[in-house]
């Protein structure tokens, strides 16, 4: 279930996923290891997962809103402007990272690994 605040990131990340099966189907979570064009539903994806890191606590956090959050940290494996953002907020870092080891993000893993 999405709550109020993670309503805008979430429909963010949809429509970027329906962007990138559209435009680079070929893609996957184990494959993605360049850059996005960043087309509009990127930068609108990231914009949304920074405003919430930015504008909450952790404790708001739902299951969707994490799982929102990686998959953007994911996807912004090339600038690492998102897990930037996060070395300054300590407890979505924390949260995140540790919910991070049983995703199936792998590009999210590792910029969380070399930040510790």
């Amino acid at each position: 279930m999405v709550n109020e605040i993670g309503k805008e990131l979430h429909t963010k990340v949809r429509r970027f996923k329906k962007w990138a099966e559209t435009n680079d189907p070929e893609k996957t979570e184990d494959n993605d290891n360049g850059e996005w064009c960043f087309c509009s539903e990127f930068d609108e994806m990231y914009s949304a997962a920074v405003d919430i890191i930015q504008n909450n606590p952790a404790s708001v956090a739902t299951d969707q809103i994490i799982s929102d959050l990686l998959y953007a940290i994911a996807r912004d494996n090339e600038s690492e402007i998102i897990a930037q953002v996060l070395e300054n907020y300590n407890g979505w870092f924390s949260l995140l990272c540790t919910k991070c080891l049983r995703s199936p993000y792998t590009n999210a893993k590792w910029q969380f690994a070399i930040r510790l």
